[in-house]
């Protein structure tokens, strides 16, 4: 078994465990043993641990117990597994009077056993005799009579031989066989046709004869009905008739009625005149007549047509009835259907039925037709007694003077109210009211101030309006020209027939021109080194463009080309090989400007040796506890041991993130009250120190600050310590354990 303890904590001695026997030991439980040493369930986990059973072997004996198959008695012996025993002194027994008996040796399972076999388990061995019988001596016999016995035709018992003056023993009672006619019981022995006192002493030979009484039989008449009502049986005595029972009846079936026949005996019919003589069963005898039903055809609740089937047959579907339209509905013939469901006539009939026609009622449709303009609109197919919904209004096109709006639609000159159910087809025509035009006239200033547009009516003229403005750009000055029509000057007393859009015209003036600023030259510096092997280092490389006012920009390093005796540097990735290792020029090219720049290429440095790798063994921390209020901060600091190890990385981490954070410098941050444990754990090894942090709203006392160790000395700082502070008992009330462990 296993079991999950914390650290510092004990755990209760589990139940013994056993162990079976073998035929050599037997095995008694001492303990549990730790690396070979009984272990002290007092002692607090401090790490994972395994627990070994402690036994004591003690080697098995065996009892040999001797059997003297009734000779004088020899005691057992008590043997050790795998060993011999001593033969015992031979057993006697006492003679009888028919025999006189030799010891023959000891038998295990009744084989001669060798007694230098070794001993594995417990064994009986059983003394062998050998029997000598005894000679008797003849001594003087008595007279002796034969006493006979006639069973009078029942089974035989055999004779006796009796001594003079000595009685006969009554024998087991003979039986004898019943016949068809009579069962026979025994009654006794008869001597001379008296009954026989076998308390009478012999005298001399005698023949005794069985009495029997003879018994009339009677028997059973059964009478099995075939499937009828049940008929009672009869008690009938040997050579007698009885009478014929009343005749059953028996249910017909869906397919079949029954009419009763007379008794079958073996198949024949029976002769009530007939004697018993043992025991018979009459089987009633049935004539099955095939039944014929009704199949009835009901069309709207009026029977249409019967017909008439024999139980097993099918019958034809009749000729579809018709049913004659409504005005509301057309009714189309589904079928027959049976309770319900449409009936399959390939089904056999084995009852009456009635078969009902199955309609689909579909409801009628009417046309609702839409004349716009004397032309078909649209139409709508609308169900008998149910209303429509009107259709999307109709536009109609505007001429230049007048625009059309739907006023709805008539029926027969008036309104048309789409509340009313359709009863027939019907011509919806539309209804339209005409309004004169207005055009709006659309002033595009081009640039220039808004001006406002007009509504005019058709017809008509409207009023120019107020010249706009245009503000000067630094290439033009503009005066208004005037309003074009399609590029054409706009004549104010022109009618509106329509809507128009005027454009502002308007004649720019060219601002003299500064000449521009153009770049001028490039220089480029490279602060580092590059590495045989290796490749340019962007951040070292400074390009700065000069323009024509000398104002500069600082260029991309990515953004220029590089070339080198004529061969162009695909990018900055390049990898200059050792046989460029010196000074080389370097062509900048930006904007067709170009410059060069010295780079130097050295020598890759010597790969140190792989130093010896130095593993971690144990960390400490600066501080077992810390008490903060919220907000403050502590610096947490991590010892490695060694203080030479190879890899001295570590992680931190916080038990509760909402009492206080630590990060990734051991930096400790109180956030709320409470207790957390703060944890550095080693990359190298998985070594761990805690160090509890109470927060609270309180002033803190100033924290334990202990020396750094040359080794792990306990405490919340590495393992559990020999004294427990007061934040590290809060810490263990919580459930929260600080234990430094090493990762496997």
């Amino acid at each position: 078994s296993t079991e999950t303890k914390e650290y510092g904590l004990t755990f209760a001695e589990p139940t013994a465990p056993t162990k079976e026997a073998t035929a050599e030991y037997t095995y008694t439980f001492n303990g549990w043993l730790l690396d070979g040493v009984a272990y002290d369930f007092d002692t607090a986990v401090t790490g994972n641990i395994t627990l070994i059973a402690d036994w004591t072997a003690t080697k098995n004996s065996y009892t040999v117990t001797f059997n003297s198959n009734g000779g004088t008695a020899v005691a057992s012996q008590t043997v050790e597994y795998g060993s011999t025993f001593t033969q015992p002194s031979a057993p006697t027994k006492e003679a009888t009077a028919e025999y006189t008996y030799t010891f023959a040796g000891w038998l295990l399972d009744g084989v001669a056993y060798d007694f230098d076999t070794v001993v594995t388990g417990n064994i009986t061995l059983v003394a062998s005799w050998t029997e000598t019988p005894v000679e008797p001596e003849e001594p003087e016999l008595p007279a002796t009579y034969t006493v006979t016995f006639n069973s009078n035709g029942g089974s035989t018992v055999n004779a006796q031989t009796v001594e003079e003056g000595t009685k006969a023993t009554e024998p087991i009672a003979p039986t004898k066989s019943a016949t068809a006619e009579y069962t026979y019981t025994f009654n006794g022995w008869l001597l001379d046709g008296v009954a026989y006192d076998f308390d009478t002493v012999v005298t001399g030979d005698i023949t005794l004869v069985a009495k029997w009484t003879a018994t009339k039989n009677s028997y059973t008449v059964t009478f099995d009905s075939n499937g009828g009502t049940a008929v009672a049986s009869q008690t009938v005595e040997y050579g007698l008739v009885f009478t014929e029972p009343v005749a059953p009846t028996k249910e017909a079936t869906a397919e079949y009625t029954y009419t009763f026949n007379g008794w079958l005996l073996d198949g024949v019919a029976y002769d009530f005149d007939t004697v018993v003589t043992g025991n018979i069963t009459l089987v009633a005898d049935w004539t099955a007549t095939k039944n014929s039903y009704t199949v009835t055809f009901v069309v709207d609740g009026q029977t249409a047509s019967t017909e008439t089937k024999e139980y097993g047959l099918t019958f034809a579907e009749p000729t579809a009835p018709t049913k004659e339209a409504t005005a509301e509905y057309t009714y189309t013939f589904n079928g027959w259907l049976l309770d319900g469901v449409a009936y399959d006539f390939d089904t056999a009939v084995t009852g009456n039925i009635t078969l009902v026609a199955d309609w689909t009622a579909t409801k009628n449709t009417y046309t609702v037709t839409f004349i716009v303009d004397g032309t078909d609109y649209s139409s709508e197919t609308v169900e008998y007694g149910s209303v429509f919904t009107e259709p999307t209004a109709p536009t109609k096109d505007a001429t230049a003077e007048y625009t059309y709006e739907f006023a709805g639609w008539l029926l027969n000159g008036s309104a048309y109210d789409f509340d009313t159910v359709v009863t027939g087809n019907i011509t919806l025509i539309a209804d339209w009211t005409a309004t004169k035009n207005t055009y709006t006239v659309t002033f595009d200033s081009n640039g220039g101030t808004a001006v406002a547009s007009q509504t005019v009516e058709y017809g008509s003229t409207f009023t120019q309006p107020s010249a706009p403005t245009k503000e000067a750009t630094a290439e033009y000055t503009y005066e208004f020209a005037g309003w074009l029509l399609d590029g054409v000057a706009y004549d104010f007393d022109t009618l509106v027939t329509g809507d128009i859009t005027l454009v502002a015209d308007w004649t720019a003036t060219p601002v003299p021109v500064e000449p521009p600023v153009e770049p001028e030259s490039l220089t480029v510096t490279y602060t580092g080194t590059v590495v045989a092997g290796g490749t340019f280092d962007p951040d070292s490389i400074h390009i700065t463009l000069t323009y024509s006012d000398d104002s500069t920009e600082e260029i991309d390093a990515f953004d220029v080309e590089y070339w080198y005796n004529g061969f162009q540097i695909p990018d900055m990735y390049f990898v200059f090989g050792e046989d460029l290792i010196g000074e080389l020029e370097i062509t900048v090219k930006y904007l067709g400007l170009e410059t060069t720049v010295i780079i130097e290429v050295v020598e890759p440095p010597v790969e140190p040796e792989e130093p010896e790798n130095i593993p971690v063994t144990d960390v400490v921390l600066n501080a077992n506890s810390v008490e903060l209020i919220i907000g403050e901060t502590y610096q947490l600091t991590a010892t490695i041991i060694p203080n030479n190890a190879t890899i001295v990385n570590v992680r931190w981490t916080t038990s509760d993130e909402s009492v206080a954070t630590v990060d990734a410098n051991g930096n400790v941050t109180a956030v709320g009250e409470g207790i957390a444990v703060i944890f550095v754990e080693t990359v190298d090894g998985g070594y761990k120190a805690g160090c509890a942090i109470t927060v609270s709203a309180n002033t803190p006392s100033v924290p334990e600050q202990p020396e750094t160790p040359e080794a792990p000395q306990g405490g919340c700082g590495s393992a559990i310590g020999s004294v427990l502070i007061p934040s590290m008992v809060a810490l263990i009330g919580a459930g929260i354990v600080v234990v430094k462990k090493k990762r496997k």
